[in-house]
Parts: C-alpha cells; sequence; structure tokens
C-alpha cells in the first residue's frame, strides 16, 4: 500500500522521520478502536520545500466488513536537533481497493 503524507506547518527540514502506521476497526461506535495492524517506517527526509512523502508500507488488512481508518505519527528532528512531532487529527478512513492513501498530519505543538 502507498500512503502520501502531507505535513503542515514544516518550520524547516525534518531528518530522521520515523512514522508510526496503524489500521483500527471502527465499526463499533460506543467502543474503542481496536488495531488490526501496525508498522514503523523510516528513516526518511522531509523537505520544508516540498512537505509531502509517500511511503511504501506492507500493512497486513483483513478482510471483511470493517470501518478501517488509519492513524499516522511522525516523530523527527529539525536541523537544529529540536525533535517534532505529527499527527493526523481526524479519522482518516481507509479506502477498499485504493492503491494510495492520502494523510494530511499537523504539528503537535
Amino acid at each position: 500500500m502507498k500512503i502520501e503524507l502531507e505535513f503542515e506547518n514544516v518550520p524547516d527540514n525534518i531528518e530522521n522521520a520515523i512514522a508510526e502506521i496503524r489500521v483500527e476497526d471502527q465499526s463499533e461506535a460506543d467502543a474503542p478502536a481496536i488495531r488490526l495492524s501496525s508498522k514503523r517506517v523510516g528513516p526518511f527526509l522531509i523537505q520544508h520545500s516540498q512537505p509531502k512523502v509517500t511511503l511504501d508500507v506492507d500493512l497486513t488488512i483483513p478482510d471483511g466488513n470493517h470501518e478501517l481508518s488509519i492513524l499516522v505519527r511522525v516523530k523527527g528532528h529539525t536541523q537544529s536537533n529540536q525533535p517534532i512531532e505529527f499527527l493526523n487529527t481526524t479519522t482518516t478512513s481507509l479506502p477498499t481497493g485504493s492503491e494510495l492513501v492520502q494523510v494530511t498530519l499537523s504539528r503537535i505543538l
């Protein structure tokens, strides 16, 4: 699966970024999400001038009638060695049969 990450509010180039990608089942409205699969990917570079990165991720996704969502958290360091973190703050549904999933990540301050 290819995941395109678009980063908002990137102050500088981000080095040694690591993405934690989780697929969760959201089908039970009153219950907490169930983690079905997770993977860490990296390290990679996020450029301030072009804050998009496409990752090729091998995730195990079960068959069935699940309401799947994807949660992405990225941690790295700026060029001045300051820690920085990004997260998708809204639920991103995982489309069925799609080769490219687009996720927008906001900086956690």
